[in-house]
């Protein structure tokens, strides 16, 4: 009997239509001009670190002003002298912007580090700040990426001074939402952020302190650099999440900052996340922390690049200009940071912990307060022959289904994973017009508009040609001219196993624990958790999903075979649809 959807109700904990960003507007500046400085802070271990002072000029006599930090390994500030345009703004509505080269980096001292073993260089820099003479003794942090992992790397110090952070597209788990996506390598980001990374660490992105006029000693720091370990080379080696990398003696699992949840839920620091439907899996991460983290959380999930810097919404042009603008993100920010740093009193009622969240096609903001959001049922839909998604469980004759998992297959350069370096475009080309037909299968046209909202799930009975398999799968919609439209995407390594300790539903990995201990031989059952995701699905256009062997232009892979068996399905949260 063909599956009736739920029409979506208004009910107690159902998503609401809101714009977070409607009528933003930033304060005027306080303060007109700015004043620059830079030294070195020495830790207990003698290494000593670069830091950037920003100042308002003028401040009045015993003025007290909070402080928001950058910490980073690009370099604190540029080599021409320049004051970057963010730093700038933050002092001048009166604030003391403080950058500081993490060791190993920039014009620091030392050798890299990376996750927890950072946090005691966090702590003494925030107990320097707080005992400068303008301190109010109140810190925040605010960044991008990397910058946004350290901003909350710096909520999990402990330190009473961090009263809210802003990561903006962090990676909350590095191993499943960026460097090994379903136990999957990252080859190229890797690849290419680790040579970019050791250009800056020899000298690129390492601008001199105060009174180094002939930089003798940037020179000696930038010499301690040598001793930065191949990235590259290090997580070439690994395969599973709790493999210790040789250059650091961490794994992947416990440099990330989900593993910090007991000190970032003692802090009790408010956060405001920034996370989109199409940067790697930031969303993921993002959905991930609110699930299982309880302290203060406002997250907004929308359709952007790395660093919402383009709008990567595949229902609109590639040109269309990015929303919320630049000028509302800043006041979005310095709105936040005054409640938490200044204590003034939020605007309207404030919510500590709510998803905003945007539905393509629909084209607009919802919000919740849980995820996943109330009201939604289950679409499940079965493969079977013809290529067709249906409704109903098909005969057993009918469902028994041997394709090719090809790894020519690319979604080319300017993907999810590609946005991750420099904040590009994300643009899915008609995927048709340049890669080959995949083994997939689609829906007849729907008969009525379809929400979909959440993850997606592929669970698959198989038999595979290769017990190491790579699996690409994709969710597109295609319109009544059989134009394609990327939505998302769920990837798995099939050595990977399900956990054997009943662990929760992982955002990303599903049941999957990626550890060693739970690796398989021979999986004859798969389940691959796409990526999250909110959709609005046109009458008249089609669900496809279609599997690849590799993603040559992000991953490489290998060609294989897969046989689905009886009882796969794909399982689709939806919002509302019809018979």
């Amino acid at each position: 009997m063909p599956f009736v959807f739920f029409i979506l109700l208004i009910l107690r904990g159902v998503a609401s239509a809101q714009d977070p960003f409607d009528s933003l507007s930033a304060p005027p500046p306080a303060y007109p001009q700015v004043h620059g400085s830079s030294l070195y802070v020495p830790m207990r271990d003698g290494v000593r670190l670069a830091v950037e002072v920003l100042l308002p000029k003028d401040l009045p006599a015993n003025s007290r002003i909070p402080a928001i930090l950058r910490i980073t390994r690009y370099g604190r500030a540029p080599v021409n002298g320049s004051i970057p345009p963010l730093d700038r703004f933050f002092a001048e509505r009166g604030y003391a912007r403080i950058s500081v080269d993490e060791r190993g980096t920039g014009a620091s001292f030392g050798a890299v580090r990376y996750g927890k073993p950072t946090l005691g260089d966090m702590r003494e820099i925030l107990d320097w700040v707080v005992a400068q003479p303008w301190s109010n003794g109140r810190v925040g942090a605010i960044g991008v990426s990397y910058e946004g992992t350290t901003a909350e790397l710096l909520a999990a110090t402990g330190h009473p001074a961090v009263k809210a952070v802003i990561p903006r597209f962090p990676d909350f788990d590095y191993y499943t939402d960026l460097l090994f996506p379903g136990g999957i390598f990252n080859e190229w980001f890797v690849r290419t952020w680790a040579a970019a990374t050791k250009r800056m660490d020899e000298g690129g992105a390492a601008k001199p302190v105060d009174g180094d006029s002939d930089r003798a000693l940037l020179k000696k720091a930038i010499a301690e650099h040598a001793a930065n370990f191949d990235l590259y080379a290090n997580l070439k080696a690994v395969t599973f999440a709790d493999d210790v990398q040789s250059g650091l003696g961490l794994s992947l699992r416990d440099q990330s900052t989900y593993r910090l949840r007991a000190e970032i839920e003692k802090a009790n620091v408010p956060m405001l996340v920034w996370s989109s439907w199409y940067d790697a899996a930031t969303a993921a991460g993002a959905i991930h922390r609110f699930r299982t983290f309880r302290n203060p959380q406002r997250v907004y999930l929308g359709a952007w690049s790395h660093g919402a810097t383009n709008d990567a919404n595949p229902f609109l042009a590639s040109n269309t200009p990015v929303y919320p603008t630049r000028e509302q993100e800043l006041a979005d920010s310095i709105r936040f940071f005054d409640i938490h740093l200044k204590q003034q009193p939020p605007p309207f009622r404030w919510e500590d912990r709510r998803i905003f969240y945007f539905t393509l096609g629909e084209n607009r903001w919802k919000s919740t307060g849980k995820w996943p959001p109330g009201g939604l049922g289950t679409w499940t839909l079965y493969p079977r022959g013809g290529n067709t998604l249906v409704e109903f469980k098909p005969p057993t004759a009918d469902s028994t289904m041997e394709g090719r998992l090809s790894a020519g297959h690319t979604t080319g350069t300017q993907n999810r994973w590609h946005t991750q370096m420099g904040g590009g475009d994300v643009i899915y080309a008609q995927r048709e017009m340049h890669i080959e037909p995949l083994f997939g299968f689609s829906t007849a046209p729907l008969r009525q508009d379809v929400v979909i909202t959440g993850q997606p799930v592929l669970k698959l009975r198989v038999a595979l040609s290769k017990p190491d398999t790579k699996i690409f799968a994709y969710l597109d919609l295609v319109n009544e001219k059989g134009e394609a439209r990327y939505i998302t995407e769920g990837l798995l390594r099939t050595i990977h196993g399900r956990s054997k300790d009943d662990a929760p539903y992982d955002v990303v990995g599903g049941y999957y624990s990626f550890s060693k201990k739970d690796a398989v031989e021979n999986p004859t059952e798969l389940e691959i958790a796409m990526l999250p995701t909110s959709v609005r699905v046109p009458k008249g256009w089609r669900v496809r999903i279609s599997l690849a062997g590799g993603d040559r232009d992000t991953f490489g892979g290998e060609d294989s075979r897969i046989r689905l068996l009886p009882g796969s399905k794909v399982e689709i949260p939806v919002e509302r649809g019809v018979r």
